[in-house]
């Protein structure tokens, strides 16, 4: 089980949460099949395909475009997304009803000579 007010200062004190375990194994397996076909539609579709895979993260899993062809991987990940344990968790963190923004994939640049540009997305908390 969670403790809440443990994740909430662990955030406060470190800017992230690791849950270990927390997504079933199998879930898990068919999320990365979605976004790894979303990542590679977008990387076949962008102007720079050595820039696009040299990058660290993509925006927009969710637009419709991606789906096209297996209409029912985007309500597994909208599903995915607004999972009530998951849910739960933001709303205790900022004390605020969450709202739905977009989406973003992290991946490790293609090209192994540099780590990428990391960051932390806090700017979604204001």
């Amino acid at each position: 089980m969670l403790n809440l007010i443990e994740i909430k200062n662990q955030w406060k004190n470190q800017g992230f949460c690791i849950f270990p375990n927390f997504i079933d194994t199998k879930k898990l397996e068919k999320l990365f099949l979605i976004c790894d076909d979303i990542f590679n539609q977008w990387l076949a579709t962008s102007p720079n395909i050595k820039e696009a895979a040299n990058t660290t993260n993509m925006a927009y899993l969710t637009e419709p475009i991606y789906f096209d062809k297996y209409p029912k991987k985007l309500i597994e990940l909208l599903e995915f997304i607004a999972d009530r344990n998951i849910i739960e968790i933001l709303e205790f963190i900022s004390g605020e009803k969450i709202l739905f923004h977009n989406t973003q994939y992290f991946f490790n640049p293609a090209d192994k000579s540099w780590k990428g540009i990391w960051h932390r997305d806090t700017q979604f908390l204001a």
